[in-house]
């Protein structure tokens, strides 16, 4: 009876399981469909469109069997660990669905080059600029290249011979798993063409192991000792039943006014706001390590034939979660820089182009304050997700306006 009853256990756990995560496999077949090799085909993309309902069907559903209760004393782990990663997964799914032409800039470069460049001698001699090669692939030199070689000899028969899909090899599994994996979980989305510019989140250094690996234990042992700090301040104040006032009052003897209870009421949220800092940024550090873990255990383990061996980890793909934000004077400025800009896209994709396309019609600032309220929406539907996954309108309408406070300032100072 016991084994009965444990063997039941376990099929239930392992069925809840892959209901959680039946979605991830299913996203990096739409990924899969974005390869240069597919991309173009035109039932390639129907399916990519037919897998974007099915991916947020499930995102969705596994939802609720994937937060914590009760909801509202595991608000931030709910966050974390489901808000995030189903907001992510359904906007990644509609952006594949849609997405047209090359996935990376290393292919939209060379389509560039093989466009602009006219088939004829003269070109032979920047053949080699062909091979281009980057730190998620490795790109030969093209039919186009060897088509031109062979235009020297016989320049009437040049017209024929134009590099078409049928003549390349279809990619291996291996090849496509390694593309899609890579390119669902690529650090800051750098090296694609929905990824931010460098203007608002550049490449890192390329620094030595040795050296990244000590600055990111050492940014690691730092975040933990102010996260440690700045709690050792929220926690006791949220608990207090006066506050930061009550907590203050007993160490030191604070004027009981309307003036110190006012700045103590605004003083609330300071060490908060260090805690979410310092958090993200150590969590990022150890999605890093993990991140290394796994590509330097793959590169032992598997062959260098192989096709699922992946490429060498490179630190210039992570930068820092925070750029430099201690320097940034406004908020917009701070918003407007650095790794947070690789989930912005999701509310811009989303909710600010829909939104601003909408209400393009009624002129440039409306459209400018449409898009910000629908990235607002799209905040306020994160929000939701992880509060318990629900989907009220009226609840997600309130975030809208707070997309006026970031245009105001702007107009008026």
């Amino acid at each position: 009876m016991k084994g009965d009853l444990w063997d039941e256990r376990i099929g239930v756990v392992f069925l809840q399981l892959v209901v959680n995560y039946i979605t991830v496999p299913v996203l990096l077949i739409q990924g899969a469909l974005l390869h240069p090799y597919y991309e173009p085909d035109p039932q390639a993309r129907k399916i990519r469109a037919w897998l974007a309902p099915v991916t947020i069907f499930l995102a969705i559903y596994s939802q609720k069997t994937r937060l914590f209760h009760p909801l509202e004393d595991y608000l931030h782990i709910n966050y974390c660990v489901a808000a995030i990663p189903t907001f992510h997964i359904i906007c990644v799914a509609l952006q594949y669905a849609s997405h047209r032409g090359p996935a990376r800039q290393i292919d939209v470069a060379k389509h560039k080059k093989d466009d602009d460049e006219p088939a004829s001698s003269s070109d032979t001699d920047s053949d080699n600029s062909s091979s281009i090669t980057n730190s998620d692939s490795q790109v030969t030199p093209t039919i186009v290249v060897q088509a031109r070689r062979v235009s020297k000899t016989a320049p009437k028969k040049s017209k024929t011979i134009v590099p078409t899909k049928s003549k390349e090899s279809p990619p291996s599994i291996g090849e496509l798993a390694r593309f899609s994996i890579w390119m669902t979980s690529s650090p800051r989305s750098l090296g694609y063409v929905w990824g931010p510019p460098a203007s608002v989140l550049s490449p890192a250094p390329n620094r030595p192991m040795g050296k990244f690996l000590l600055r990111l234990f050492g940014r690691l042992v730092v975040n933990q000792l102010a996260l440690i700090a700045f709690c050792s301040i929220a926690l006791p104040t949220a608990a207090h039943p006066e506050k930061i006032y009550g907590w203050l009052n007993q160490y030191v003897d604070l004027p009981d006014t309307w003036l110190v209870r006012f700045f103590c009421e605004k003083a609330f949220m300071l060490p908060w706001g260090s805690v979410g800092l310092h958090s993200f940024d150590l969590v990022g550090c150890l999605l890093i390590i993990w991140e290394l873990v796994w590509i330097t255990g793959a590169r032992l383990v598997l062959p260098s034939t192989s096709k699922w061996r992946p490429e060498p980890f490179d630190t210039t793909q992570y930068p820092d979660l925070f750029s430099k934000p201690v320097f940034r004077t406004s908020l917009t400025e701070f918003w407007s820089k650095g790794w947070q800009s690789t989930f912005r896209r999701d509310f811009i994709f989303c909710g600010a182009e829909p939104f601003a396309k909408l209400f393009a019609p009624y002129g440039v600032t409306a459209s400018r304050l449409a898009g910000l309220m629908g990235a607002m929406f799209m905040s306020g539907l994160l929000a939701g997700f992880g509060c318990g996954g629900g989907l009220l309108f009226g609840a997600k309408c309130l975030w809208m306006p707070g997309g006026c406070c970031f245009l105001f300032p702007k107009h008026t100072l």
